[in-house]
């Protein structure tokens, strides 16, 4: 059997990224498993235009959009990223059930790499994907947005377990012993926070069957005898 590939998530440093946190309003799951499923091509079909530039493309999946889309069985350590309250700093938790983006920074190199950020036999079922944070806070991708006055980092962190990156914002929010926090969030502050799941590109290319609808709930007990719509009585 053929090695199942990651997404994009072990390239070099890019010159320039692009990040998109989108919310997905319900009913229009089809629509983005069918973007989804588009990804590889639209990716293909805009980086082969300007090859030197080595176009790439990363999506994750948050939490509650993921049982939207496929349900059961889920990625073992997906969830939504808690809140790192310390004493004086704060980082915030903030909603997003896609995220997009072209990046490369920080990351070790060859099998060191690939070990210390894409899943392998500790959950088969969705080996090579990977965690993701993202937040407004350390150095990694500037950012800017003129006209707002916005101005400051985008971190990303992929990781083969959130525990690491959510220990790492831990150690820097609250501080390790508590009160020690990371002396850069004195002029800098957190504004969003996000934990995707990263599927691997073999599973974005086709992914599962959509999650089941759950019947809704009725007032009758089954194998009573009754037609399972309820009672007629006072009917307007």
């Amino acid at each position: 059997m053929p090695e199942v590939e990651p997404q994009a998530i072990l390239t070099p440093i890019t010159e320039a990224a692009i990040f998109l946190v989108l919310t997905v309003d319900p009913g229009f799951e089809d629509e983005v498993r069918g973007v989804l499923e588009d990804v590889a091509g639209l990716r293909r079909s805009v980086g082969f235009r300007v090859p030197e530039a080595a176009l790439t493309c990363v999506v994750g999946i948050g939490s509650d959009l993921w049982d939207r889309l496929f349900g059961a069985p889920r990625p073992a350590g997906l969830h939504r990223l808690p809140e790192f309250a310390g004493a004086v700093h704060a980082a915030v938790t903030t909603p997003g059930d896609l995220l997009g983006f072209v990046d490369g920074t920080e990351n070790p190199e060859g099998a060191a790499a690939r070990a210390a950020v894409v899943i392998g036999d500790e959950d088969p079922g969705f080996a090579a994907g990977s965690y993701v944070i993202v937040q407004i806070v350390r150095h990694n991708m500037p950012f800017g947005r003129v006209g707002a006055g916005e101005f400051g980092t985008y971190f990303i962190g992929y990781a083969r377990s959130p525990d690491v990156i959510e220990q790492m914002l831990t150690d820097m929010f609250i501080g390790k012993p508590p009160g020690t926090h990371d002396r850069i969030l004195d002029v800098s502050t957190a504004v969003t926070g996000n934990l995707s799941f990263v599927p691997s590109a073999g599973f974005l290319d086709d992914p599962p069957a959509p999650a089941p609808v759950a019947a809704p709930a009725t007032d009758d007990t089954p194998g009573d005898g009754s037609l399972g719509i309820g009672s007629l009585q006072d009917a307007r």
